[in-house]
């Protein structure tokens, strides 16, 4: 979860797609800590795996990254305060990417 936006930076700075970039930046990141060759790459397929409304053609292959991608790009979505931010209505997200709730 900490590292599934780390690609930001290369889309604000070269219109990278942020998932790409941070699935590979996660991979540097991964390999220097100790996960194993497993670990890694299902942590990149969540990082990669994660859109919101994007039709991504980056496939998840290990169902643990498949789930996992799941509660990501839910968690993701819920803890946007869209209903609380001043530029919501400039914003470039679709109405349906929005979180306009508060779920308890």
């Amino acid at each position: 979860g900490l590292l599934h936006d780390i690609g930001r930076a290369a889309e604000y700075n070269t219109g990278a797609d942020h998932q790409l970039a941070g699935k590979e930046l996660a991979g540097t990141i991964l390999k220097e800590c100790g996960f194993n060759e497993k670990e890694i790459r299902i942590i990149q397929q969540v990082i990669a795996g994660h859109s919101h409304d994007r039709g991504h053609e980056t496939a998840v292959y290990e169902e643990e990254a498949e789930m996992i991608a799941g509660w990501i790009k839910s968690a993701d979505h819920l803890s946007r305060n869209c209903m609380f931010c001043k530029a919501s209505d400039s914003c470039k997200w679709s109405e349906t990417r929005k979180n306009r709730t508060i779920v308890w």
